[in-house]
């Protein structure tokens, strides 16, 4: 059975263990998202309770208010719910403000340089970064992979991160073994969690579950 928590509700958990699942819209209803850029809108679809949030020009967030982790496992489910082209949407985590933070998506490739590397890829990037390249309106992608076969609009991909110490393990769709293994770049050891959305993307959201410990992999 789901656990059903509010964030008003939730006791110190440093050095514990849990799984904790997520009613969507019971946190819009109750102020428990805080968006950085972006609009958002709670509806339900065939059962499935859902988090919306709006297309802009720049990066969005949605962060959860009152929680903050350092060693965590974070789910959900995505789906671009418009054309793929420019989808780029995932999770943000270890966020101190809107420009600091790390975040894995799954996003499309670059331009005509890269239009032989994958319809779409998931990217690690992390703000600040001590290369030095990022922006308050850019965040430099330190990692990436090719993601094919690409998904259709209204498919839903489950997307899962395991951070453990310094390395981040990325997990997509069902499969056991994690896509995309990365040393994190980002000296900042908490912080808040978070939806991620890149430039010009919105981004439908579900099923959020967060917990400690591990990951036993895409299950």
């Amino acid at each position: 059975m789901a656990v059903i928590i509010l964030l008003a509700l939730i006791p110190d958990t440093k050095g514990q263990t849990f799984s904790l699942t997520f009613d969507l819209h019971d946190l819009c209803r109750k102020n428990q998202i805080v968006t950085y850029n972006r609009q958002t809108d709670c509806f339900t679809e065939n059962g499935t309770k859902i988090i919306r949030l709006s297309e802009n020009n720049g990066y969005g967030i949605a962060w959860i208010r009152g929680m903050e982790f350092s060693d965590v496992v974070i789910e959900v489910d995505i789906r671009a719910g418009y054309e793929m082209k420019n989808f780029a949407a995932g999770l943000a985590f270890h966020g101190l403000g809107n420009d600091s933070l790390e975040a894995v998506y799954l996003g499309p490739s670059g331009p005509a340089a890269e239009k032989n590397r994958g319809s779409h890829r998931l990217y690690y990037v992390s703000h600040p970064d001590n290369t030095g390249k990022g922006t308050k309106n850019d965040f430099h992608i330190l990692y990436d992979k090719a993601f094919n076969p690409l998904p259709d609009s209204k498919s839903w991909i489950r997307l899962k991160i395991s951070v453990q110490g310094d390395q981040i393990s990325a997990f997509a769709g069902l499969n056991a073994d994690p896509f995309l293994v990365v040393e994190r770049r980002n000296r900042q050891k908490a912080g808040r969690i978070g939806f991620w959305t890149e430039n010009m993307s919105g981004g439908d959201f579900a099923n959020l579950r967060i917990s400690t410990g591990p990951s036993k992999g895409g299950q």
